[in-house]
């Protein structure tokens, strides 16, 4: 009779081992771009996400002197930096022609969230040039790039083809007030 009762101890033990094999293994996964199978890099190239600082990207605005400049402060942890990251997009192909160069710099943390960034960045090919800022004192980081600029992102900084810094728009609202002055400092810089 002890052996009848041991079975179903025996099987009960079983079957949580296998529960929390199967909790264990099917955690749930932090993005939605993550999938089973091998890493994208093996099924295509690896989008490059270049580290910049303060001064390498004072460097990429000056070297796109004679064009306006659209710099764009994101992270993928950041909703209203993810909704406006479209029209980014939208705006390199609809304004090159007329000199606007789109530079953006995602502010995701370069050694813990830099695969997620790349992820993202992979999912939406954007026509522009997509770096990560890597920098040891962020407060720093901020006020050397613009004084009157706090760091909240999503940040958009618009420089005329003089590589002046013309307009800093920043929050929830950058987006949607950037294609008028965008329009503007295109057209004061053309003449027209």
């Amino acid at each position: 009779m002890d052996g009848i009762r041991v079975q179903p101890v025996l099987a009960t033990a079983f079957a949580t081992l296998v529960l929390l094999a199967l909790a264990v293994g099917c955690s749930r996964q932090d993005d939605e771009t993550a999938a089973p199978g091998p890493p994208a890099a093996e099924e295509s190239p690896a989008v490059t996400i270049e580290p910049v600082d303060a001064d390498q990207i004072r460097d990429l605005v000056a070297a796109h002197r004679g064009s306006v400049v659209l710099l764009d402060f994101w992270a993928t942890w950041c909703r209203p930096c993810l909704e406006a990251f479209p029209h980014l997009e939208d705006w390199q192909r609809q304004y090159a022609d007329e000199g606007l160069v789109v530079l953006s710099v995602s502010l995701d943390d370069p050694e813990t969230e830099l695969d997620r960034a790349r992820r993202f960045i992979e999912r939406r090919d954007p026509p522009f040039d997509v770096y990560i800022l890597d920098v040891p004192i962020y407060d720093q980081f901020v006020r050397s790039m613009d004084g009157d600029w706090s760091g909240a992102i999503p940040a958009i900084f618009l420089y005329d083809r003089q590589g002046g810094l013309r307009h800093l728009l920043t929050g929830d609202q950058a987006a949607a007030e950037a294609e008028e002055e965008i329009l503007d400092v295109l057209r004061a810089d053309s003449g027209s």
